[in-house]
Parts: C-alpha cells; sequence; structure tokens
C-alpha cells in the first residue's frame, strides 16, 4: 500500500522545479492502487513526476526524508515514481543514475510509465550497467482518463455507424490537434501544406519562428529537402481551432468541450507524443484515447507499431476503410509521407 497518501508531486518549473505535497486530488493511479501487482506485497513511498529528468537536479531529500531513505535501502520500502502520463528511454536511464547517486537496491525501486517497450529498455540497460532491472509497472494515464471522459458523454449527439455517415456533409474532413511543437509535428504539417490538405481540416498549431522550425527538421529528418520558407510560415501559423491556456495540457486538468469539431469532420489525424521510432518508445497518451472517446476513426502519426500496439490492449483499428499499413515502415519521413497520402486519399 502507498504509506504517503497524498505523494508529493513535482512539476516543471521554467529551468526548475515546483514541489507540491499537499495536492488533494490524487492521481488515478494512486485512487486504482488495489489494482497493482505490487501494491499488495509491499509498502510503497510514491512520487509523482512526470519527468524524471528532474531528479538529477533535484536533491531526493527534498521528497523522502532520511528515515524513509534508509527503510529503502534496507528494502523495507518500495520508493515507487509514477509517470503514468509519459513514456521515454531517459526516464529508465534516470531512474539508474538515481540508484547510483544514492546507493539504493534495484529490487527496491518502482517505475510506472506509459510504454510495455519499457521493460526490454530497463532489462538491456540494467545488463550493460552490470546491475539488477528495477520494478516496472504499465499504467495507461490516458486510457483511464479517457473511460471517465466516455460515462460523460451523451452518445446520441455524435454521429454513429449505424447513422448513414458517408452521406452526411460535414464542414472539415479531419481533425488535428497540435499543441507542443514537436519534430513529427512539423513534418506533418510541412507534408500537409505541400499538398494543400490543412484548409481541409481542423488543424491547430501555434506561431513558430522559422530558425526553431529548419533546427527541429533538420536535426530530426536532415535527408528532407522540402521545407516551408519563413513567408510560408507567417502566412499558414497560427492556426487556431479553439481558444484555451497552451502552456498547459487541459485534458489533465478538466475536459474542455471538442465535441462540436468531431461532430463536424469525418476522421481523426492523431499527432501522438512521439514520432521518431529511433528515439522513442511506443506511447499511447491521452490524443488518442480523445478520439476513441468520441468514436472517431483516426490515424496515428506517430513511432513505427502504434496500431499494432493498441490492438495487442484490445482495441480494434480502421484497417479496410483505411490504409494502416503505415504502421509497420521504419522510416519516419516514408511513414509520414504515405499517411499523408492516405489523409488526401480520405479527403478525396
Amino acid at each position: 500500500m502507498i504509506i504517503n497518501n497524498p505523494p508529493p508531486v513535482v512539476y516543471n518549473k521554467g529551468n526548475g522545479w515546483e514541489i507540491v505535497k499537499t495536492q488533494s486530488d490524487s492521481s488515478e493511479y494512486v485512487k486504482e492502487q488495489n489494482h497493482s501487482k505490487f501494491y499488495n506485497d509491499y509498502n510503497v513511498y510514491l512520487i509523482r513526476i512526470a519527468e524524471p529528468r528532474l531528479l538529477l537536479k533535484l536533491p531526493l531529500t527534498e521528497l523522502v526524508d532520511t528515515d524513509t531513505l534508509n527503510k529503502i535501502k534496507n528494502k523495507e520500502l518500495l520508493l515507487a515514481f509514477d509517470a503514468s502520463n509519459e513514456a521515454n528511454y531517459e526516464m529508465v536511464d534516470t531512474c539508474f543514475k538515481v540508484i547510483d547517486n544514492y546507493n539504493l537496491p534495484e529490487s527496491q525501486v518502482l517505475l510506472i510509465a506509459d510504454s510495455h517497450e519499457l521493460v526490454d529498455y530497463i532489462k538491456k540497460k540494467a545488463k550493460e550497467l552490470g546491475k539488477e532491472p528495477f520494478k516496472f509497472e504499465y499504467y495507461s494515464y490516458g486510457e483511464r482518463l479517457a473511460q471517465k471522459l466516455i460515462r460523460t458523454i451523451t452518445y446520441e449527439s455524435i454521429p454513429n455507424f449505424k447513422s448513414p455517415l458517408c452521406q452526411q456533409t460535414f464542414d472539415k474532413k479531419f481533425i488535428n490537434l497540435n499543441r507542443m511543437q514537436r519534430s513529427h509535428r512539423c513534418l506533418l504539417l510541412t507534408l500537409l501544406h505541400k499538398k494543400n490538405l490543412i484548409k481541409e481540416g481542423y488543424v491547430s498549431f501555434d506561431e513558430m519562428d522559422i530558425n526553431y522550425y529548419k533546427a527541429r527538421m533538420k536535426n530530426s529528418y536532415p535527408e528532407f529537402k522540402y521545407l516551408l520558407t519563413e513567408e510560408q510560415l507567417k502566412e499558414t501559423l497560427p492556426l487556431v481551432v479553439d481558444n484555451y491556456d497552451r502552456s498547459f495540457n487541459p485534458w489533465h486538468y478538466g475536459q474542455r468541450s471538442l465535441f462540436k469539431f468531431y461532430r463536424n469532420s469525418y476522421f481523426s489525424v492523431v499527432t501522438e507524443t512521439h514520432g521518431e521510432t529511433k528515439k522513442y518508445p511506443s506511447f499511447l497518451s491521452e490524443k488518442t484515447f480523445k478520439a476513441i472517446s468520441h468514436k472517431h476513426p483516426f490515424i496515428v502519426v506517430s513511432t513505427t507499431g502504434i496500431l499494432h500496439m493498441l490492438r495487442q490492449l484490445g482495441y480494434k483499428t480502421f484497417n479496410g476503410i483505411i490504409d494502416e499499413s503505415y504502421d509497420e515502415i521504419e522510416d519516419d519521413v516514408e511513414r509520414l509521407t504515405m499517411i499523408t497520402n492516405e489523409i488526401e486519399r480520405l479527403c478525396n
């Protein structure tokens, strides 16, 4: 069981951090701790931290008192890092560094994150370092939030497959919502612009500096030569679908209504958190589950095999209606080019 509830929450704040030790609303993971494979057998000291790399700047002693730290070292407690709304390889590297920095037994550290692929990476990294693998638990934060949202939606107002969906005329063909300006999103924006498809969708994308854009594209896709000019960027951006504070993700703080956009379009183009296959594990965030909860057919712009992962979790996808062979393409530019071609086909 969790011995410290509510657990401290660590937020990234500029170049530093903010620690909240009295947050009243517990995470979905904390609420469902009885389902954890570890909580029945261990007492757990939990820290909620979406970006574990902050632990390399933030002294662990600001989060864990000396007595508790000694109990962890004496194998009386598990130290758990709840990063269940994120997934990347860096968080695994960070956990091993924390183990070294504080002389912790690997067996007493638990990472909770949102990708099955981290299990193999933990084993691989442990072998490289000559250590034992630490504990890992998969937990899909986005899926749990979507399940809560589903219970609040009145589905009578959303088209379903019993209605003649293909005979309805909608304002736009697709939805493509972007908040953070990540490399794969910049590439998709470029490809949509090249094919004159932006006008076909509800596409959101904030203003972007030309130097930032070029750096993103050069670092991630050095062989891709078709770039937007500064003039084209200024003419195209910003693309605003609805107004909200873009400094935070509203999905985590109460869902803003996007129903009208789902009701007036045929399919979603979901630009997931990660899009570079060699750099990131497969990760299904709230973005994909938003489309599912709104009963909206979707294309997922992410790493290779993301649809395969979704099917492994028990979901059906849309192969036969949508050409989903893009999911098998390992080259990022080739995969996004095929996705753009499929968006064009569906729009037509």
